[in-house]
């Protein structure tokens, strides 16, 4: 297995420095990498890369944004906490400090949220306790919440998967808006930061081949969506394991949580990481990497096509005499567009898109989307608008 490779300490200065990166395209915080660059390339305060380090004269005097660390307790989200804990508290220490964390030099715009689903008994309490007990250790406040997963799912019809991941950044996207609060700042400008790699984005695009999709849907896993950032795409699994070994600090001894049903590959994402990957790298070991340049280049042709297509919204009936890939660009945009206003959790399917592309033009049409959105066209616009419950006869 991987967890045992030997880490070096120029591995060590590599991912530090990518990691670094990901922070800044997440736009969280501008001049961070100046600050950081040449501490690292000189190899960290013990010369040895293991530990990025920032003179005083360095450390930023900007507003600080909240950052919203969403930690499972697993390898990835345990290294994008201690990877977001040694940046910026060597690059703010005391000055973004709480007094209540000053003597830590714990940043007081961090802050750790975890979700139990409730869906592995004490195994997911375990976690919950871990992620706890490693915030605390940190000196980063940790809001903890709790759903019922499984029930929500059966209540719902979605899958278990699904609803996680819907509880989950509503969750997040409730929390960030009181932490905000909280520092006085705008919502728009705190971040919610999760640990997806360079493997989750290869497995995300396998995932959406296998059931199909368009150029925006194979683009994968984004940098950034809306409040949502990712900055450690341009990391490997591995090599976020690495390095935590390398650090060989933990709680109990326990560097992080292993979850069974990861295992489990009934579930699409565990059969693309334990079945259809390793066989596809018996014929490329590069194919992780193949595929993040995959994504990487069809998520700057979808961010192109884009550009032209909201030429086209608001939609009216003139719309329909674009050409076909970029009108279907432009509906997909607008049903988003009001999946976000009115059903956040919601998702638009091909099905629908093609629904509306083909009937669109014609006054007196009507259909409902996801979310129990209507869409009709009236007067030459194509309208959105939530579809009224019905109406209870009282004869009935």
């Amino acid at each position: 297995m991987f967890y045992n490779t030997p880490v070096t300490a120029s591995a060590n200065i590599a991912l530090l420095s990518k990691a670094r990166d990901g922070f800044l395209e997440a736009a969280l915080a501008p001049g961070l990498g100046s600050a950081l660059k040449s501490d690292l390339e000189s190899g960290g305060k013990d010369g040895k890369g293991t530990e990025p380090g920032l003179a005083t004269s360095d450390k930023l005097s900007t507003s600080f944004v909240p950052l919203l660390l969403m930690v499972s307790g697993g390898s990835d989200s345990v290294a994008l906490l201690r990877l977001a804990d040694a940046l910026y508290r060597d690059a703010y220490g005391a000055e973004a400090s709480s007094d209540a964390t000053a003597s830590l030099g714990s940043p007081a715009f961090l802050r750790v949220l975890h979700v139990n689903h409730r869906l592995r008994g004490a195994e997911a309490d375990g976690d919950e306790q871990f992620v706890v007990a490693l915030s605390s250790q940190l000196g980063i406040p940790c809001i903890v919440k709790r759903a019922d997963v499984a029930a929500q799912a059966a209540k719902t019809g979605e899958g278990i998967e699904q609803t996680g991941r819907t509880l989950r950044y509503r969750f997040a996207q409730a929390t960030l808006d009181e932490f905000s609060a909280e520092l006085g700042v705008a919502p728009s400008c705190g971040r919610i930061l999760t640990a997806h790699t360079a493997d989750d984005r290869a497995e995300t695009l396998l995932q959406r081949l296998i059931v199909g999709g368009g150029g925006s849907s194979l683009a994968s896993i984004p940098g950034r969506n809306g409040r949502i950032a990712r900055p450690l795409l341009g990391c490997t699994r591995q090599e976020l394991r690495s390095w935590l070994i390398s650090l060989d600090t933990g709680i109990d001894g326990c560097l992080w949580r292993e979850d069974a049903s990861n295992l489990d590959t009934q579930f699409s994402r565990a059969f693309v990481r334990h079945e259809l990957l390793p066989l596809l790298a018996s014929r490329n070991p590069g194919i992780v990497e193949g595929l993040n340049r995959t994504a990487t280049v069809l998520s700057d042709e979808s961010a192109w096509m884009d550009t032209l297509a909201l030429e086209l919204l608001p939609l009216t009936q003139e719309s329909f005499t674009a050409p076909l890939p970029l009108l279907r660009r432009a509906v997909y945009l607008a049903c988003n567009h009001a999946i976000a206003e009115f059903a956040p959790a919601a998702r638009i399917t091909f099905e629908h898109v093609e629904r509306i592309v083909r009937g669109g033009c014609r006054n007196g049409f009507a259909c409902q989307i996801p979310g129990g959105i209507e869409v009709r066209t009236v007067d030459g616009a194509i309208r959105f608008s939530k579809a009224r419950p019905p109406r209870h006869d009282p004869r009935k």
